[in-house]
């Protein structure tokens, strides 16, 4: 099996298995488990509090993305390099969790209380990421 479906069926062997075991709190929690072949996988929880309505998505190689700023207006533009498989939210076509074809994953951690963000000058609006 290539890696690229080794991570896939990973990510989604985790997610189910979090799923399964999900309850009512407002937290998330990230880990990482390296087995004795050095092959690492990573998971994460999610509760929320609230449903967060995810769906699968896939993202192709090549395709042109353009995210919003702060207000919602066209922050930053680029192509797609590798072919990603992620999870959006609350019905917005935006990456909270997921994973590329090399095996790079993010996971969208709320972590109330202990993160905070950078205000963005609006004079940087066309070079921001919404958090």
């Amino acid at each position: 099996m290539n890696k690229f479906l080794f991570y896939i069926n990973t990510f989604a062997v985790v997610f189910i298995s979090l799923s399964v075991l999900y309850q009512t709190s407002l937290a998330c929690t990230d880990f990482r488990i390296k087995a004795k072949d050095d092959t690492i996988v990573i998971g994460r929880s999610c509760e929320f509090g609230m449903p967060i309505n995810s769906h699968l998505r896939t993202l192709p190689r090549g395709e042109k993305r353009i995210s919003k700023d702060p207000k919602g207006g066209k922050g930053l533009t680029w192509t797609t390099k590798y072919g990603t498989l992620y999870f959006d939210s609350f019905g917005e076509d935006m990456l909270i969790d997921g994973i590329n074809e090399k095996g790079l994953s993010v996971e969208g951690l709320y972590l109330p209380g202990y993160s905070t963000y950078h205000t963005v000058p609006e004079n940087q609006y066309k070079n921001s990421m919404p958090n």
